[in-house]
């Protein structure tokens, strides 16, 4: 307690007891965050250290944020308490969706072939096993491929037809 007394220059005095609480700092910190995500890519859950608070950035449903736009986000956390109140920022970088296209489907004259050409950035997966940005085919099939860059995901596939 606080007591404080205090005496006038009459000579009246009193003396008055204050209780001071001191209330704790309130913490905005948050976890779950990556450095990088995919553009349309699976929500990410944030987990705040103090629930109550609301974070903002991009889309979000309660603490779930759904990368929508491409570069750097910046997503921050507020707890608006009343006599503390707090946020943190932090930043994710969310990688464009890539886009594959190995082109129509298309027929080839038997004895002929064509190359069908990756050249978006990623590793890259034919349906046959095989992991180089060209193939060339000859031979009537499907041929899909599945593209990774650094957990953004494209896929594409072509019907090659031989007469």
């Amino acid at each position: 307690p606080i007591i404080h007394e205090a005496t006038s220059s009459d000579g009246c005095s009193g003396i008055d007891t204050v209780i001071v609480k001191v209330k704790p700092n309130v913490n905005a910190s948050f976890t779950g965050l990556p450095t990088s995500a995919c553009q349309g890519g699976p929500a990410i859950t944030l987990n705040p250290t103090t629930a109550g608070g609301t974070f903002y950035g991009q889309t979000f449903t309660g603490n779930s944020f759904q990368p929508t736009s491409t570069g750097m986000v910046k997503i921050k956390y507020v707890l608006a308490d009343q006599y503390c109140p707090d946020s943190t920022t932090q930043t994710i970088t969310i990688q464009p969706k890539p886009t594959l296209n190995l082109g129509k489907d298309t027929t080839l004259c038997d004895g002929a072939s064509t190359d069908l050409t990756i050249t978006i950035p990623g590793t890259v997966l034919w349906n046959d096993g095989t992991s180089s940005n060209v193939r060339t085919v000859s031979s009537a099939g499907v041929y899909g491929a599945v593209v990774n860059n650094n957990g953004c995901i494209a896929s594409d596939s072509i019907n090659v037809r031989v007469n």
